[in-house]
């Protein structure tokens, strides 16, 4: 960390975080960690829960469908079995009787008083030769069985020997459907077909008699082949009439379950054809209805999903805070190492100056001496009334000397005294100055030459006078330790914008590997093996970034290096 953390640190302010005052930027740190910790490990989670919801309900449909098709199956059969029933009992009457027996009116009469005690919901016994006229009938519906060589069923009958027609309405309004058996004629070898018409409420029973375990909202009946009811609808309607859903029972697909578009909902359509018969048994539901008690483990998932986030959310927000507080205690500990660290690298540069600094006053100093010993011997040695003009003389020398030691231990004392930072307006100009001062005589005795490029109109800046010293201090260090004696450092200043000044401080020395220019800047890296700490840049470094600047050095092998500090002309408030 450089002595931009150590400035945060110590200057930013910030809100509470878990009971403590940190600077905001923690605060950024604190909701960065919460949520990169809180997506890495909700998202896999969050993820795995969906993926198993979907799989779920793959499989849940899959499960449904094939419910629904097993229910179907059974119905089908068990309406097979039905009608199957209702043949054989009305063959076994055919075969009872002869075609002569069947066509008296008043035997069939008999014929259909007997055959109601076995044949549930008979109503009505129609005779029909084989050209299709009908020879006799007896009971309701006759109807039914009139001009029988245009109907369907007597053409099944014909063909397969036994037919079954829909459900039709008579003229009394009930629903009878007809059910017919062909036997073949002992005298001529011809055949006759016996007809029975049967009350349509025995379908309605017979479906009503099944164990089907359908939810509430399902609906279940028979239907056409063209998807007219032929019982009615569980859920209201009646036969022969549209289902009330408006359902597209559109039999003539392959599968015998799909889906359906109810009005934006979606249902589960299930039918069956039951075989040899124009009817067809139909299933329609909510796929809610079928799958409410598989629905539980799914649901289940997302209440396990609900109390694992709730328990990583509490344990990123625990990480995040105690992290936090971790990272914002070592940060303070080391803004005070490096506030130490930064104050004995000014004191070890005061070190360096300290002999150009003590010639600096022996001159002075010298000339105090000298005109305190003349002022003596005038007083002294002669009797003769003291020269006023000459004694204002020599205590001006004297004064002036007291003056110049004054301002050359002022401006150490003041590089060495350790304050808070502060900002205040400086002038660029006056400030290389004091820090050349510090620098001349070293210059004067390697005999460099310093030169100087600053324009007078250069606004004054808000920044903190102790730091820039340091920093145009270490700069100028390592520019005279680059060079040989004889050497060139230049310093010039631009204003680069409204609000930045970049100042260029540029030796002729021996330059800089390219190999290092990137980590120079890193504490404790140097060159100088002998007697470099390697602290010097890095701090640099640290209070310009902390005053708002930028620096960065460009060099050559053999050319030499020019550092360069941009500076702000107004300095920006910390966060």
């Amino acid at each position: 960390m450089t002595a931009e953390s150590a400035d945060n640190v110590s200057n930013s302010t910030g809100k509470e975080v878990a009971g403590k005052k940190v600077p905001a930027r923690y605060q950024r740190l604190w909701i960065y960690a919460v949520l990169f910790t809180a997506m890495v490990s909700l998202v896999p989670v969050v993820i795995l829960t969906l993926v198993n919801a979907y799989q779920y309900d793959r499989m849940i449909e899959a499960e449904t469908f094939s419910f629904v098709g097993r229910l179907v199956s059974d119905a089908r059969r068990s309406f097979e079995e039905f009608l199957q029933r209702h043949q054989d009992t009305l063959a076994k009457v055919a075969g009872e009787y002869s075609y002569a027996q069947l066509r008296d009116p008043e035997e069939l009469d008999r014929v259909l008083i007997q055959a109601s005690e076995s044949l549930d919901g008979l109503t009505g016994l129609a005779v029909i030769d084989a050209d299709g006229t009908r020879q006799s009938h007896a009971g309701r519906g006759e109807e039914e069985t009139r001009e029988p060589g245009r109907r369907q069923w007597f053409t099944d009958a014909e063909l397969r020997g036994a037919g079954i027609s829909e459900v039709t309405r008579g003229e009394d309004g009930t629903g009878r459907f007809t059910v017919a058996v062909r036997r073949d004629r002992w005298e001529d070898g011809r055949f006759f077909v016996l007809a029975a018409t049967i009350d349509a409420e025995m379908l309605a029973e017979h479906l009503a008699s099944l164990d089907l375990e359908l939810g509430p909202s399902a609906d279940v009946f028979l239907a056409n082949r063209d998807g007219l009811p032929q019982t009615r609808p569980r859920l209201g309607g009646d036969i022969l009439q549209r289902h009330p859903t408006g359902a597209p029972l559109d039999f003539s697909a392959a599968k015998d379950v799909e889906i359906t578009d109810q009005s934006g909902d979606a249902d589960i359509l299930g039918y069956a054809r039951i075989d040899d018969s124009p009817l067809v048994f139909v299933v329609l539901t909510s796929p809610k209805d079928v799958m409410e008690d598989r629905i539980y483990p799914r649901n289940h998932s997302f209440w396990i999903l609900g109390v694992s986030a709730v328990f990583l959310l509490a344990s990123t927000l625990w990480f995040a805070t105690n992290l936090l507080r971790r990272i914002h205690g070592a940060d303070e500990q080391l803004a005070e190492v490096l506030h130490n660290v930064e104050y004995t690298n000014r004191m070890a540069s005061i070190g360096r100056l300290a002999a150009g600094v003590a010639h600096e006053i022996n001159n002075p100093l010298s000339i105090i001496e000298e005109n305190a010993g003349l002022l003596t011997d005038l007083l002294t040695l002669t009797d003769a009334p003291p020269d006023r003009e000459r004694f204002l003389a020599i205590a001006d020398s004297v004064r002036n000397s007291v003056t110049r030691c004054a301002a050359i231990t002022h401006g150490l004392l003041g590089f060495a005294k350790t304050m808070e930072p502060t900002t205040t307006p400086i002038d660029l100009r006056a400030l290389i100055e004091e820090v050349l001062n510090f620098e001349r005589r070293l210059a004067g005795y390697r005999n460099l030459n310093i030169t100087t490029d600053i324009p007078k109109t250069l606004p004054a800046i808000e920044s903190d006078r102790g730091q820039l010293q340091q920093v145009f201090l270490n700069i100028l260090t390592n520019a005279f330790d680059a060079v040989d004696d004889g050497g060139r450092v230049d310093i010039s200043m631009e204003l680069r914008d409204e609000n930045t000044i970049t100042v260029m401080i540029t030796d002729n020395g021996h330059g800089i590997p390219e190999k290092n220019l990137k980590r120079i800047f890193e504490p404790f890296f140097t060159t100088k093996l002998e007697y470099g700490t390697g602290l010097g840049l890095s701090i640099t470094y640290g209070l310009v970034v902390k005053l708002g600047g930028h620096i960065n050095v460009q060099s050559e092998i053999g050319k030499g290096s020019t550092f360069t500090v941009r500076l702000p002309v107004k300095r920006p408030t910390q966060d």
